[in-house]
């Protein structure tokens, strides 16, 4: 597998890391998920409808495959993957796919927090990355463990199960679009 060049993650990955170290949601409201597709929030050119989920279960497996080898070698457990988190990944990579924007908060009220609430998935800590342009998984994990504020995320010594998600769309510069989901529940 050829690893990205600098260039190439400094031309398509965003560094977008950076989300709260540890979430309480007692008391959070949030009954669904809104895709927040509207007109003001897609870059000219981009066709909305083209935007498709492409998760293959290669992906999920693979994905956390190499995210719990890249934790066991930094001394942190495997991770198993997690429905929820699975279709919360999903629904994001979609709408970064829609919008073509790599983002965590895309459209008015949407943020990590409040998707997470909405999705059923009760965390005590749970992280999120984002990126878009790498063509394989291997690719995507490279960039997210080059970068300091997605490898952060990723070596979380709390988090115990993972969600991918990836979508492409033609219409967008970056076409594909990757989103990894991290979380530990709330024992009760």
């Amino acid at each position: 597998m050829a690893e990205p060049s600098r260039r190439h993650l400094l031309n398509y990955i965003v560094l977008a890391g950076l989300v709260p170290t540890t979430l309480t949601l007692t008391g959070c409201v949030g009954t669904g998920i809104d895709l927040g597709v509207t007109e003001k929030s897609k870059p000219d050119g981009v066709d909305p409808a083209q935007g498709r989920i492409i998760t293959t279960s290669n992906h999920i497996s693979r994905g956390a495959s190499l995210t719990s080898a890249y934790r066991r070698r930094h001394g942190q457990s495997a991770v198993t993957p997690n429905a929820k988190l699975q279709r919360l990944a999903e629904r994001h990579a979609l709408v970064m796919a829609r919008t073509g924007k790599v983002q965590h908060s895309i459209g008015f009220g949407d943020s990590f927090v409040r998707r997470l609430h909405a999705s059923g998935y009760v965390a005590q800590e749970a992280a999120e990355n984002i990126s878009g342009g790498f063509d394989t998984i291997e690719q995507a994990m490279v960039g997210w463990q080059e970068s300091p504020g997605h490898r952060k995320n990723m070596l979380k010594p709390a988090v115990r199960e993972i969600g991918l998600g990836v979508s492409n769309n033609p219409t967008t510069g970056l076409k594909t679009f990757w989103v990894m989901v991290l979380g530990v529940q709330v024992q009760v």
